[in-house]
């Protein structure tokens, strides 16, 4: 008897592990989009990386268009001013036109800024194609996002996300060591080369099955899910197209009323403050001003490093962080890496201050031990802040919102949080002239414990969670994570049993379609036959 147990859980365990692997897509179709959503990550990270560079090569004394500090903080600031007009106008259009036309779109507008920049004679011109390039920048990012979650598996969405952001960062390594070697109009065409590529690229990008089946091109669908699953897998590409099916039947509600649900009111706050106190973090400030952050930040010292070396190593420094943290993401769960993240970064901007502060007035160090000090904290931060705080947000919002308002919701998100950081950007120079350097990394790391606070109350845990389970977690009466309900305590995902128990029923529900869908078929294949 007891062989006979040991036999039949074997060969439970067997079936089971094989249930799973079945319900994982193939790899490289995965693969395919994450690079060709990391090709247009890595065109807004030189989008936005390229102020770092533009400004002081326009401030030096032989600029043929001279710029002071307010035009500069203006070129910094109005691609973020843009952005929430691409944002809404992206948002709202993915979900009509589809996710594909909106980054070709957005691609467009990329090379047609670049363009105006590198013939440029004036700084309004400049700040015109700044204008130009963050709408570009508004309508792709929270797009490439929607898109990648719509094609990735709950166990590498993480991963994929990871990728994205380290190509993001590798566009603003990019173009910030052609802007140290070369003028910034000679960088300006090599970047414009890399966007036509891209461009081109994005015909290798299948539109986004969820989308297909909501605008009635279930066929389409079904065919994009048949080669995400592989040949052999048909009948695992059929059922998760019967559950998209099921699942747009039981959205057929008017948006408003959509809108005005408790769950997606949630979903949508706790979403958009994440983004709110990220940008306050100070992020995205050490970033657009890294030159002048560090050379602030040491008074001007240049004896070990100039402050364009500082910011390439800090780059470098971003992208090495994010390609840890992607496989990091396989294995550890996300809400623990943000909060070390957070609190640690914390920690160390309110070092920093304290540093520079007490050396000012009591000059304690040598000006070449203080540099030293200065630059090595700086890269902790960034080291730190970048493998939490600067990388997952933007991805809790593709998970967090609902999937049939995904689009707009994460546009209206990213437009209001493009504002706020376009103001913070365009204030930043004020703020370290008023309370000084210093009291700005005060104020920073005090944002981040409270990023650190607001993660642990409020922000849930979607590693190896799928959209759906994630979905259904806000459908449940409690705000606070610590109140969650028992299932969403498990270490793994429930979902694959849960679909797995649920197949049959969805199938019998939707077997309209699939007759549909096999008559279809039935006569294409007959059409072929009489066409040979």
């Amino acid at each position: 008897m007891e062989h006979v147990d040991r036999e039949t859980e074997t060969e439970s365990m067997a079936a089971e592990q094989e249930t799973k692997t079945k319900l994982r897509r193939l790899l490289l179709p995965q693969l395919i989009v994450t690079c060709v959503c990391g090709a247009v990550a890595m065109t807004c990270g030189m989008n936005i990386g390229h102020s770092a560079v533009l400004i002081p090569r326009l401030q030096q004394n032989d600029s043929t268009i001279p710029i002071d500090d307010e035009i500069g903080s203006w070129i910094a600031s109005v691609f973020s001013i843009g952005s929430p007009v691409g944002n809404i106008i992206g948002g709202c259009l993915a979900d009509k036109l589809g996710r594909r036309k909106i980054l070709r779109f957005a691609l467009i507008l990329y090379i047609l800024g670049w363009s105006l920049l590198a013939t440029a004679q004036s700084y309004q011109l400049i700040i015109a194609t700044r204008l130009i390039s963050g709408i570009a920048r508004g309508m792709s990012a929270d797009t490439l996002l929607v898109l990648l979650d719509e094609h990735s598996d709950a166990h590498l969405r993480g991963i994929n996300y990871m990728h994205v952001t380290a190509s993001y960062v590798v566009g603003m390594l990019i173009i910030s060591g052609i802007g140290t070697v070369l003028n910034w109009r000679a960088a300006t065409g090599v970047a414009i080369i890399f966007l036509i590529t891209v461009f081109i690229a994005t015909w290798a990008l299948p539109e986004s099955p969820i989308w297909l089946v909501r605008n009635g091109k279930t066929h389409e669908a079904s065919r994009i899910l048949e080669k995400a699953w592989g040949k052999h897998q048909k009948d695992q590409a059929r059922q998760e197209l019967g559950i998209m099916v099921s699942r747009c039947h039981k959205e057929n509600t008017m948006l408003l009323s959509t809108l005005l649900q408790p769950h997606v009111i949630k979903s949508f706050v706790i979403a958009f403050l994440l983004i709110i106190l990220q940008i306050c973090s100070g992020v995205h400030v050490f970033i657009t001003y890294s030159v002048d952050v560090v050379s602030r930040a040491r008074h001007g010292s240049q004896d070990l490093l100039d402050e364009y070396a500082v910011t390439n190593i800090a780059g470098f420094l971003r992208f090495a962080v994010i390609i840890m943290m992607a496989w990091f993401s396989l294995e550890f769960k996300r809400r623990t890496i943000v909060l070390s993240s957070a609190i640690a970064s914390g920690i160390c901007l309110l070092i920093l201050g304290t540093v520079i502060t007490v050396n000012s007035t009591n000059n304690l160090m040598s000006e070449r031990s203080m540099s030293w000090i200065v630059i090595l904290l700086i890269f902790l931060y960034i080291t730190i802040s970048t493998g939490g705080v600067f990388a997952f947000p933007v991805a809790f919002v593709g998970e967090l919102v609902p999937s049939k308002i995904r689009g707009m919701a994460s546009g209206v998100i990213f437009a209001v949080t493009e504002v706020i950081l376009g103001g913070v950007l365009k204030c930043s120079p004020f703020m370290w002239s008023t309370m000084g350097i210093h009291g700005m990394f005060w104020l920073f790391g005090f944002f981040c414990f409270l990023f650190a606070l607001y993660v642990f109350l409020f922000v849930p845990e979607t590693h190896n969670r799928t959209l759906v389970e994630v979905e259904e977690y806000f459908q449940g009466h409690n705000i606070l994570w610590q109140n969650r309900p028992k299932k969403f305590r498990k270490e793994k995902s429930v979902q694959e049993s849960i679909i797995r128990q649920n197949i049959p029923n969805v199938l019998e529900g939707n077997n309209t379609v699939y007759v549909k869908l096999r008559e279809t078929e039935h006569s294409e294949t007959q059409c072929s036959n009489n066409g040979l």
